[in-house]
């Protein structure tokens, strides 16, 4: 179920945990950093006049918000994160076109198995522990898990915590190209510090409805 409402959401942003946009993996803190999304998530997600749609789905158990320029769609391919997933919502060609960026996504998923309720707030193979971040009163721990193949290159981070009984996972993802790949003069290096703030934005509007 989609639902409609207005508003004015888009950029405010908190103190920035440590940067996951650079080129290098980001490494496994000894002391991990606590993100605070803004007390009105709705003014993280303000650009004048842009209307913003809520995804709910009450069997689902969430909603989550995000511009109505973006898309969403509930048949997404497994594999960005460590559990299934529900939904993806992502970004407009209007943000990637000329740049080397390829798609931009929030992605929400479940899992019920014993193992992933297990080991859901414990790294999984490949990434770091970021730190942790409270959503609408619920604690997630942040993970960061960078990737690269055939000239593309998968910039992930993972918020994830167990809810009634299943492990929730939303992940923020950057997959661009490499930019020496195309020919010269004909994309410029996508906007990651923008790209984030956008993804975030979206993540601080996330709640459970049970």
């Amino acid at each position: 179920m989609i639902l409609f409402i207005a508003g004015a959401l888009w950029m405010s942003q908190p103190a920035p945990l440590p940067d996951p946009t650079s080129s290098a993996p980001i490494a496994a803190s000894s002391s991990p950093a606590t993100d605070i999304p803004p007390s009105d998530t709705h003014s993280t997600l303000e650009a004048g006049g842009i209307r913003i749609e809520t995804y709910e789905n009450p069997l689902l158990g969430y909603r989550i918000s995000y511009p109505d320029i973006y898309g969403v769609s509930e048949e997404v391919s497994d594999g960005y994160g460590t559990v299934p997933a529900d939904i993806a919502i992502f970004s407009p060609d209007e943000e990637r076109n000329n740049t080397n960026l390829i798609e931009s996504l929030v992605i929400v998923g479940r899992s019920s198995e014993a193992r992933a309720i297990a080991t859901c707030a414990e790294e999984q193979e490949g990434e770091s522990t970021l730190g942790s971040i409270t959503l609408a009163g619920t604690l997630f721990m942040i993970f960061t898990h960078d990737g690269a193949a055939a000239g593309n290159r998968y910039q992930a981070i993972r918020y994830r915590t167990v809810h009634l009984s299943h492990c929730y996972e939303i992940t923020l993802l950057m997959h661009s190209g490499t930019i020496e790949n195309y020919p010269p003069g004909t994309v410029r290096e996508f906007d990651r510090v923008m790209t984030l703030e956008r993804l975030k934005a979206i993540l601080y509007s996330f709640s459970f409805t049970q």
